[in-house]
Parts: structure tokens; sequence; C-alpha cells
């Protein structure tokens, strides 16, 4: 029957990809590569000077850590920026921006339990839930036409690979060498909760729900456009 370990399922870059993510949170993340990076989605800003800070998330235990406070083992990371003299700004007149990027090798390891209900009982993939994020910024265009408030996304970057099997992801926790990063509009001074599960007000748990509705309403009946699949292109 041969090695299961050697099935692979090659995952394409859909439209709209941008130039890969940095080789590391820091060492490939410079002025240069920013400023590329904001040409490419639209932005003919031009920078100076570029600082970056690491940021802290609470986890549900009330713990900070820098891979966003959560299984993703994303890196969260402020860039504060210093414009050129004369150069236009990002829309908001942005002078910070957030920036998640995710080595899907280093997000943190799978119990067998979870591996199990991934790969037999749900049959799904988390290396997907990194692509389904990166295809719905980069293609779905609509958003802020629904009346949707979502942080401006300015650029999202994917470097994508082969996928390991499901004999391999469940017996070994085996990860694709997947790398993909997302820069936003930087919400720091926005009402959330100090950590996941805390207790929040009416007003905020209201606006969540409308948001989600309005999200239902505009792509209910739609999934065949909208539904965004990994394993090919995106819907256009």
């Amino acid at each position: 029957m041969g090695n299961p370990c050697s099935k692979v399922t090659r995952v394409e870059n859909g439209p709209g990809v941008l130039q890969h993510p940095p080789d590391s949170s820091r060492s490939g993340l410079n002025k240069e590569w920013l400023v590329r990076e904001l040409h490419r989605g639209g932005y003919k800003v031009h920078l100076r000077e570029l600082k970056v800070e690491q940021l802290s998330a609470a986890n549900i235990d009330g713990e900070m850590r820098q891979d966003g406070g959560g299984i993703s083992g994303s890196r969260i990371l402020r860039l504060r920026l210093v414009y050129d003299e004369g150069s236009p700004k990002l829309p908001g007149d942005a002078d910070t921006l957030v920036m998640k990027w995710t080595n899907f090798k280093k997000v943190p390891p799978l119990s067998f339990n979870m591996r199990v209900a991934q790969v037999v009982l749900f049959k799904v993939n988390q290396a997907d839930l990194f692509r389904t994020e990166h295809y719905f910024r980069a293609n779905v265009k609509e958003v802020h036409s629904w009346g949707l408030k979502t942080p401006i996304t300015y650029c999202t970057a994917l470097q994508d690979a082969s996928e390991p099997g499901g004999c391999c992801r469940l017996a070994f926790d085996s990860r694709s060498k997947l790398i993909t990063s997302c820069i936003m509009q930087d919400i720091g001074n926005y009402k959330t909760p100090a950590a996941p599960f805390d207790e929040v007000s009416r007003d905020m748990a209201r606006g969540a729900l409308v948001n989600i509705a309005k999200l239902h309403r505009a792509t209910w009946g739609k999934q065949g456009k909208y539904t965004v699949c990994p394993s090919a292109a995106p819907p256009q």
C-alpha cells in the first residue's frame, strides 16, 4: 500500500496573493518589504522608518502570551510608521498597524485527542483555518458594503506548501510549511474583553451579534460564491 505519510495534497495560491511573508517574525520584516506589500495593495505610501513591537494577549487562563493567546500560534506585532515628508498616509491617517504572522510548523502541538477529533470525527485541517482567513481577506471585496464593522486589511500574504496525509497528522502531528501574514488596521483602543470568555457588556454583545447577522444576511443562499475552499483557487 506504500507509505501513508507520502500522500500530499497540493494547495494552490488563489488570486490576490501578494509576495511571500517574511521568513520570520523579525528578520524578514523591514521597511522595504512593508512598502512593497502596501504598494501592491494600492497604498502608495513611502516610509522613512519602521519600528516593530511585540504584542501579548491573554489566553483563557489569563496568561499573557505572544502567540495571540490561543491555539493559532500567530505572533502579533505592532508596526509604528514614520512617513517620508510629503508621503500620503494610509486611510485614517494611520501611524500604527497590526500584523499577524504565523509559521504553521511552530503552532503549539495538538493533543492526540484533538487530532482524532480533527482528522477522524470532523475531517478538518487546522492549516485550512489560516488559508481560509487569507482567501477571505484577499478576495471578498464586498465586506464593507454589507455594513460590517471590521478592521481594514491593508495586505495579506500566503506562502503555501504541500499538506501531509491524514495518517501523519493523526499519528505524528505532522504540519505543512505554511506561512501567512496579515497587516490590518490597529484597533488597540477598541473596547474588548481582557481575556477570552470574560463577561462583556450588553452593548458589546449586541454589536457583535448585529455584525454576525449582517454577514449571515449578505451570504445566505450564496455558499457557491462565498464559501472559501482552500484546496483550490477561491470563487470569482
